[in-house]
């Protein structure tokens, strides 16, 4: 059978920008792959799905699915700046032999470099070591592989002779994988010509440059039928043709065929030459480095993981329920599996929940935090210094699990690993020895596969209440000022940018407010901001318009510099096959901005896939980019651009109503803003719809 039905996957994980400076030129590719890798995390509730004492009120799913959203937006995304900060002040990097510097002008964050150029290979050797090699404590979870194995011969085999074979990297071999999710997304749920059920063992792990697909099928007599071995050969040409290699393991008389153990093995062994660090425990070292080193390292690369994932955590219980935003406390107990990561990720989603919470004038009772911390991490990894309570005073209390006492109760349980996988375990549980292995415990690993990420539905976007910004003979107003303060938060977490520019706040304001809006700002001014920072504080998706497909890319690599990877373009430069998938996913709302020409709107096709996606999953604002092209009277005028406030009526609505206009350009006459007007049927007496500088 495939996965349990209430294991959840999904596409999340987070970085620091500082360790950029670690890895030269040559393995920068290979790391971006392996954080990637990490990034596929399955949240694995014990003793059933978890139930909150009562319903989330609709504030607590809102609110949830935003922060969500937020921790979902990169593949990995760029940790906060707070948490780099406080991991780099702890680790004491000079003391290390790293220099530590500023970012790019005008930006926020640090960047790490050895002191020694000679030492940057070292470096780079444990940084890759720190991604992807096994923890020794790991051993079979019998629990799930008596779930998931079809035979006993089929969990003696991954016992015996798997287990012997990839060793560390055992976790990696998935059980009894749907043949459908080898191939590419956009044909799940489509019938194949041999293909359906499942395969035996999958492992699918980083490769240089491509993912390395092996099957493993164990067979036994009736595979000698000649029916099912064409069936056999259909199934693994189909594999084939998607990156998969198969390799057979017949059965005879209880016996392994001697053979296919060779091919098996010789292939195993191939794979570790090509990439080794899946099979080496994280306390071996390469290189001739010193032990410092490998230790900083994964502290490095593994905390940032282990932070997202017990955010990951603490968003799906607001949205679930179990910790309620009305609760003046919240009992969270958190196993640390390789690094101390419980208290530095709950401090910073606390800062970003009040935040969050604040713009949107959601309360958010929570005083105290009661936290409960078993620290099982590596011996060696330094303690995380947090200075303070969180924002708004909330207070942080840290106790030990073990001495919390019997009758202890929580809201919510974490096992947070980023090293294990869900078919491997722990030798020691402390949430069961504490009495916690009910529906309030959950466990975060990293996911075997690559694919079939969870989608959660949006809720309905929501217009902020903005306080006015003051003239200017006028003081600026209390409320004003920590909006203003707030949304500067967003700024630095979000973009890595200190400040605001002149004329992007107005234009944010009525975006924020869900208000048509025709802005004016020149080029290099910071257009994009006015239109991707609301787009990621807001629910759904941002449809884009552009004219240009060298725009589309500038802004979609943009993002990705800054670790938000939530975004798409679709033109006709994108290969069929590729368009294909990324036009299923873009139907089941996995983008939030997705940007697009004005003549993709004229395709049908296209049109249905965008009426598909609201049905579920709002539009939160259709931007048109470069808006004088809509006007006949502009120098780029594009006869695309004047149905669009037609189809944003057809094809955009959601629950009758169509999303807000933000309509963009750097310089636009009278005559140019009349025809913008008319074309997108926006209020022409609306005195606040036409922003200048």
């Amino acid at each position: 059978m495939p996965a349990p039905r209430n294991w959840h996957t999904y596409r999340l994980g987070a970085r620091l920008a500082a360790v950029d400076g670690l890895v030269g030129r040559e393995g920068a590719e290979r790391v971006q792959r392996l954080q990637r890798a990490l990034s596929s995390v399955v949240w694995v509730p014990a003793g059933g799905v978890p139930n909150a004492v009562a319903p989330p009120t609709a504030d607590a799913k809102f609110v949830g699915r935003l922060m969500l959203g937020l921790l979902c937006r990169g593949w990995p995304t760029l940790s906060s700046p707070a948490v780099e900060g406080a991991l780099l002040a702890s680790l004491g990097v000079g003391g290390l032999g790293l220099a530590l510097t500023g970012g790019a002008a005008g930006g926020v964050g640090q960047r790490l470099a050895p002191n020694a150029p000679e030492d940057l290979p070292a470096w780079e050797g444990a940084v890759l070591g720190a991604l992807l090699r096994g923890d020794p404590r790991l051993e079979a979870d019998g629990a799930v592989l008596a779930e998931l194995c079809d035979s006993e011969a089929e969990k003696a085999f991954y016992r015996g002779e798997l287990t012997d074979l990839f060793g560390s990297a055992i976790g990696w071999v998935e059980l009894q994988r749907p043949f459908e999710s080898l191939v590419r997304e956009d044909l799940q749920g489509k019938s194949f010509e041999g293909g359906g059920g499942r395969v035996d063992f999958a492992l699918e792990i980083p490769g240089d440059p491509e993912p390395i697909r092996l099957i493993v099928e164990l067979d036994g007599p009736h595979h000698d039928d000649p029916t099912q071995m064409r069936i056999d050969e259909t199934r693994d040409d189909l594999a084939r043709k998607h990156g998969w290699e198969t390799v057979r393991v017949r059965t005879r008389d209880h016996q392994l065929d001697p053979d296919n153990l060779k091919t098996l093995r010789s292939r195993v062994e191939a794979i570790k030459e090509h990439n080794a660090f899946p099979f080496a425990h994280f306390g071996a070292t390469s290189g001739g480095a010193p032990d410092t080193i490998p230790a900083a390292a994964t502290q490095l690369l593994l905390t940032s993981h282990a932070v997202a994932r017990v955010q990951l955590a603490l968003a799906r219980s607001v949205m679930d329920g179990l910790l309620r935003l009305d609760a003046s406390e919240w009992s969270v107990a958190v196993v640390e599996r390789e690094v101390p990561c419980a208290e530095l990720a709950v401090r910073d989603f606390l800062d970003t929940l009040a935040n969050l919470c604040g713009l949107y004038g959601v309360p958010f009772g929570v005083r105290r935090v009661r936290l409960l911390v078993a620290c099982e991490h590596f011996a060696g990894m330094a303690d995380i210094e947090t200075a303070g309570p969180a924002v708004d005073g909330i207070e942080v209390s840290v106790e030990s699990l073990a001495g919390a006492g019997a009758g202890t109760k929580v809201d919510l349980a974490v096992d947070v690993s980023v090293g294990a996988h869900p078919t491997r375990r722990y030798p020691t549980d402390p949430l069961s020895d504490a009495g916690l292995s009910d529906g309030r415990t959950v466990r975060l690993r990293t996911a075997q596969r690559q694919s079939g990420y969870e989608v959660e539905q949006w809720t309905e976007p929501r217009a902020m209440a903005v306080p006015a910004a003051p003239t200017k003979d006028q003081i600026k107003s209390a409320e004003r000022a920590a909006y203003e303060e707030r949304l500067c938060y967003f700024l630095q977490l979000l973009f890595r940018k200190k400040e605001f520019r002149d004329g992007q706040l107005p234009i944010i304001d009525r975006v924020l407010r869900r208000q048509d809006v025709i802005g004016l700002l020149p080029t290099g001014a910071g257009k994009s901001i006015t239109f991707q920072l609301p787009a990621l504080l807001s629910s759904g998706m941002a449809l884009v318009i552009d004219p240009l497909k060298s725009l589309m890319q500038d802004q979609v690599e943009n993002l990705g510099a800054v670790g938000i990877d939530d975004a798409i373009q679709i033109n006709s430069d994108t290969p069929r096959e590729e368009r294909g998938r990324i036009e299923w996913q873009f139907a089941r709302g996995e983008y939030r901005m997705v940007f697009i020409s004005p003549e993709r709107l004229q395709i049908q096709k296209f049109r249905d896939l965008l009426r598909t996606a609201t049905e579920s999953r709002p539009v939160s604002y259709l931007v048109i980019d470069e808006a004088h092209c809509v006007s006949e009277w502009g120098h780029d005028f594009r006869t695309a651009y004047l149905n669009l406030g037609r189809i944003a009526a057809d094809y955009c609505q959601h629950d009758g109503r169509r999303p807000p206009f933000v309509a963009l350009t750097g310089t636009a006459s009278e005559a140019v803003l009349r025809d913008v007007r008319r074309e997108l049927d926006l209020d022409a007496d609306d005195p606040g719809l036409i922003i200048r500088p």
